[in-house]
C-alpha cells in the first residue's frame, strides 16, 4: 500500500507538471509570446531582399506596416500621423491593425485613428477621416522606406465616403494612388542581376508607372497598361498590355537574358538593356499621368532569383488569389 501511494503521489506531480507546462504554454499563446520561427514570411524563405513594400507581414521581423496621416477637412483639417502593425489575426494590414506610435492620438487601432464605421472615436473626431500614406515601410532590413511628406502627392489608403474598411483589390488592402500621387525613395543603385516582384492593379489609359529611376544613365522603368508596356533598363522589352486588371508581374533585369512573368506564366524574354537601378518612383512620377492606380506590393532582390519564381508566386498568388 506505502508503494502504491508513492506511485500515486509520484503520478499526481508529473500530470501537475505537464499540466503547469500546458497552461504557461497557452499563456503565452495568448500573450502572444509566440516560438521564434510562429511565422515564416516570403522574405524569411526567399532572403536577401533589397528594399521590399508590402500591405501584408512579409518577414518574420516585420513590425510596421506603414505610416498613415489622417485628414479630417480636405487638406486643412487634423494631419495627425501615427504607425500601424499587421493585425494579428491575419498577419495583414486591416482597420484592426495596432498602432506603434499613438502619440497624442488615444487610439489603440487603425479604424479607431480614422474613426472608420463599427470603430471608437477615440480622438473625437466627429466623422470618418480620409486616410494617406505617409511612409511605406522596408521590410527587408536595410531602412529603405517609401515616403512621400507632401500631403498633395500622398496615396490613399482609406476613403471617409467608404468608412466601412480599407481601400482594397480582391478583399485585400491596397495603397490607391490618383494623379500625380506617389512614393520616393533614393539608396545607392543596385546592379544588374535585379529581380522584381510586383502586385498591382493596372489603369483604363495610358500606362501606369510601378516603379521609375530618377537618371537617364541607372534608370530602370516598369510600366503596365493600355500602351508603353515595358521592362526598361536602357532598352524596352516590351510586355503585354493589361487594362484595368489586378496582376502578379516578376521581372528579371539581367542584360540580355532579362525576362517578364506575369501571373504565374512567362510573357516575354530578350534584352532590358544593362543600366544598375537608381531607384526613385514608385506608383508614379512627378510629372504626367502615369500613376499605377492600386499597389499591393513591390520587392527587389539585387539577385537572378529565378530558382525561387514558383515559390514566390506561390506564395503571392496564396495570399492575394489574382490567378
Amino acid at each position: 500500500m506505502a508503494n502504491i501511494s508513492k506511485i500515486n503521489a509520484l503520478a499526481l506531480a508529473n500530470i501537475a507538471k505537464v499540466d503547469a507546462i500546458t497552461k504557461a504554454n497557452i499563456a503565452k499563446v495568448n500573450g502572444l509570446d509566440l516560438p521564434s520561427g510562429a511565422f515564416t514570411g516570403l522574405l524569411d524563405t526567399y532572403t536577401g531582399a533589397a528594399a521590399a513594400y508590402s500591405t501584408r507581414r512579409l518577414a518574420s521581423a516585420t513590425t510596421v506596416l506603414l505610416r498613415v496621416r489622417r485628414d479630417t477637412g480636405g487638406g486643412t483639417g487634423d494631419d495627425d500621423e501615427a504607425n500601424f502593425k499587421f493585425d494579428t489575426l491575419t498577419d495583414d494590414l486591416t482597420l484592426s491593425s495596432p498602432i506603434d506610435d499613438a502619440g497624442s492620438s488615444s487610439a489603440t487601432n487603425l479604424g479607431q485613428f480614422l474613426n472608420a464605421t463599427g470603430y471608437t472615436d477615440a480622438d473625437s473626431l466627429g466623422s470618418p477621416a480620409d486616410g494617406f500614406v505617409d511612409t511605406w515601410t522596408d521590410q527587408s532590413g536595410n531602412s529603405r522606406d517609401a515616403e512621400q511628406t507632401a500631403p498633395g502627392s500622398q496615396p490613399q489608403i482609406f476613403d471617409s465616403s467608404s468608412p466601412t474598411d480599407l481601400i482594397k483589390e480582391n478583399g485585400k488592402a491596397a495603397i490607391q494612388a490618383g494623379n500625380y500621387d506617389y512614393m520616393q525613395n533614393s539608396f545607392t543603385s543596385i546592379a544588374q542581376p535585379l529581380t522584381i516582384s510586383a502586385v498591382y492593379k493596372t489603369g483604363t489609359v495610358g500606362y501606369s508607372t510601378i516603379f521609375r529611376g530618377s537618371t537617364s544613365s541607372a534608370i530602370g522603368v516598369l510600366t503596365h497598361g493600355s500602351s508603353n508596356s515595358r521592362l526598361d533598363f536602357g532598352t524596352s522589352l516590351n510586355i503585354t498590355n493589361n487594362n484595368n486588371a489586378q496582376m502578379h508581374t516578376i521581372a528579371l533585369a539581367n542584360g540580355s537574358s532579362s525576362l517578364v512573368r506575369i501571373d504565374g506564366s512567362q510573357d516575354v524574354s530578350g534584352n532590358a538593356g544593362t543600366n544598375a537601378f537608381d531607384p526613385a518612383f514608385i506608383m508614379g512620377q512627378t510629372t504626367g499621368n502615369t500613376y499605377i492606380p492600386k499597389m499591393q506590393e513591390l520587392i527587389f532582390w539585387g539577385a537572378n532569383q529565378s530558382n525561387d519564381f514558383t515559390g514566390i508566386e506561390t506564395s503571392v498568388n496564396t495570399h492575394f488569389g489574382i490567378y
